[in-house]
């Protein structure tokens, strides 16, 4: 359930152009985390998060161009942040998800490279783990989409790395997950151009300490999982209070609605012309026009 969204931005009519490689990251981006559809004669994409880097991230690449929604919302797990950006038509591309199977990979390794950064941006993780004495960098991602796994699986072994592909059911649902780990990661890890925050902070951490002993990377990556820890749970306290007051401040904007509308229709009865209504109520002449109509539909 949500309520009604805050406006984040005004309106805005910057136009953008892509070339290949940038729109091959935003579909395998869009692909992995957000929902994109057709929302009159734009395009709309929406995430829902209990990460604030991940909203910077998507309000870094799609709020620039209109107006931006930010709604608190529930889910099965609890309270989380839902977030809306109208796109301009050069964005309908991403109305499609993409699709990669064998056979139909991207066909230049930078456009590979763009769709894993895509997808490991909104499905990824960037972490150490303990190899005996040391620790070890790895990367992975997951989806229930086999197709787009394997697919990504089998062009890392076509340029010579190695990865591995696990599978695990929950719900009844099976889940894909493709790991680089060790050298391989390392090697990887540089060549992907990650731009989520935490990822690209959980990068700069894991090319660091890769390889040095355990006890001394364990404090730092500890340290970097606690902070992320402490703002998504300051994230989500944030929107349960919002959700919870929400309705109290819809009824508010809804009564100085009636007021206004009100005024207006006080003012036009009393022969007011429609410039003087605009200077008295500090708006623009198509609202005041907005809200006589809503009288004479109330009215009628």
């Amino acid at each position: 359930m949500t309520y009604p969204a805050l406006s984040l931005d005004p309106a805005s009519t910057r136009h953008v152009s892509f070339s290949r490689v940038e729109k091959t990251y935003l579909s395998f981006f869009v692909t992995g985390d957000l929902n994109v559809q057709a929302h009159g004669r734009k395009t709309r994409a929406v995430v829902s998060t209990t990460h604030p880097a991940m909203l910077e991230h998507v309000l870094d690449t799609f709020g620039p161009y209109r107006r931006n929604y930010l709604y608190p919302a529930t889910n099965p797990s609890g309270y989380g942040w839902r977030l809306a950006c109208d796109l301009p038509t050069e964005f309908e591309f991403l109305r499609t998800k993409a699709l990669v199977a064998p056979g139909i990979l991207p066909s230049s390794s930078k456009e590979f490279v763009e769709g894993l950064s895509g997808f490991g941006d909104a499905e990824g993780h960037v972490g150490l783990s303990r190899s005996g004495k040391w620790a070890r960098g790895r990367f992975k991602v997951s989806n229930r989409a086999p197709h787009i796994i394997w697919s990504f699986n089998e062009g890392l072994g076509s340029m010579g790395f190695r990865s591995r592909v696990y599978v695990s059911t929950k719900n009844g649902a099976s889940q894909y997950e493709l790991e680089i780990t060790g050298d391989d990661a390392i090697v990887r890890l540089p060549m992907l151009r990650l731009r989520h925050p935490e990822k690209v902070a959980a990068k700069q951490l894991v090319l660091r300490y890769h390889g040095s002993p355990w006890g001394r990377a364990e404090k730092a990556y500890q340290g970097f999982r606690d902070r992320i820890t402490r703002q998504r749970d300051e994230f989500v306290k944030l929107a349960e209070i919002a959700y919870k007051i929400w309705p109290l401040r819809k009824a508010q904007r809804d009564d100085r609605l009636k007021r206004r509308v009100s005024e207006a229709n006080t003012m036009r009865t009393n022969g007011f012309e429609i410039r003087r209504i605009v200077e008295l109520l500090g708006c623009s002449e198509r609202t005041v026009y907005r809200y006589l109509a809503a009288v004479q539909s109330n009215t009628s």
